[in-house]
């Protein structure tokens, strides 16, 4: 805590607090024997000039208490009467390790303020793209020049862009505020089917042609299907977004056992794509809050999936060759039961 020293406009002392007792060590009965000149001597065992304090800001001090030494910070406030007349003046004295946690704390707020302010104009540039092929084809729709063709294919490019808003929106509410996932029963099969169903338009408008392999049986897993989904759904944008000119995306999904890891075994999940691939130095850093390759990209997404994944108490594993493409495998561990099942 900070000590304090209140002084009127003859620099007599008029109170303090227990802060500065025990900062300084003294007891109360004494002070009131000292000017403050005095006892700022008996505290620094050196002359103290209070207007060169007031001048200067603040001055750095060593109080001596006792056997041991204070590094600390002394500075001045001015107090004023009702009148708006000066009234005298409070002594802060702030010690060094108290000012230094401050700094501390000021830059690690400043260093999220600034993170925050990159995140909101990643997304904005994120939502701003999206939105604007919106508009662009929702005037084209109302154009009655329009052929059907057009109108279907206008009609999937906002689709598109509509589920493109999706992501980064759910993105951003998980990234702000992380849901705890609510676990049910699943027939994985069947989810993993409906979810790449309701992405075909956005793989048919960047050209890439989705390859699925699942095993026929129904099989139930725990897990929270939404975060699940949006989990895949980053992984397939990453794949998508690697894969410029279109491309091939392999999904292919199994059961797994005799795993180290998970030994009840585990449903995995693989994403393949022809892309881009990831340079080897940066496979470490991908799953990194904030880490982009891209311009004007937030770097949420793939941290996004490692935690959803984490929440599971399952992992990710990636392999990546560039110039050829990246593989994710993402393990969703079976519970005792379902293995026997």
């Amino acid at each position: 805590l900070k000590g304090l020293i209140v002084i009127d406009k003859e620099n007599a002392i008029i109170d303090y607090n227990d802060a500065f007792l025990n900062l300084t060590g003294l007891e109360r009965k004494k002070i009131e024997k000292y000017t403050i000149d005095e006892l700022l001597k008996i505290i620094t065992n050196s002359d103290i000039d209070l207007d060169r304090i007031s001048k200067k800001g603040q001055l750095k001090i060593d109080i001596n208490k006792k056997d041991k030494r204070i590094t600390a910070f002394l500075y001045s406030l001015p107090l004023y009467d009702k009148n708006a007349s000066y009234a005298g003046k409070v002594l802060v004295i702030e010690p060094y390790h108290f000012k230094k946690r401050e700094k501390i704390i000021h830059n690690e707020r400043t260093n999220k303020l600034r993170a925050m302010g990159e995140i909101a104009g990643a997304m904005a540039h994120e939502i701003r793209n999206p939105l604007g092929s919106i508009e662009l084809f929702a005037s084209m729709i109302k154009s009655d020049l329009i052929s059907p063709d057009e109108l279907e294919q206008f009609s999937d490019h906002i689709l598109t862009a509509v589920k493109k808003l999706e992501c980064v929106i759910s993105n951003l509410m998980i990234f702000s505020n992380p849901p705890k996932p609510s676990f049910n029963k699943v027939d994985i099969n069947s989810a993993l089917n409906d979810f790449l169903d309701s992405i075909k338009h956005l793989l048919e408008h960047n050209n890439v042609v989705l390859i699925k392999n699942f095993p026929g049986m129904t099989h139930y897993i725990t897990l929270d299907i939404e975060l699940a989904k949006q989990a895949l759904l980053n992984l397939i944008l990453n794949a998508i977004q690697a894969m410029q000119e279109g491309g091939i995306l392999e999904v292919n999904a199994k059961l797994e056992d005799n795993l180290k890891d998970y030994p009840s075994g585990a449903y995995v999940i693989t994403i393949s794509d022809t892309g881009c691939g990831i340079p080897p130095e940066n496979l470490e850093k991908i799953f990194l809050p904030f880490f982009s390759t891209k311009i004007k990209k937030a770097g949420i997404g793939l941290s996004i999936v490692n935690n959803i994944v984490e929440a599971h108490r399952g992992h990710i594993e990636v392999q990546s060759i560039v110039g050829e493409g990246t593989t994710f495998k993402v393990f969703f561990p079976l519970t005792m039961e379902e293995a026997m099942k």
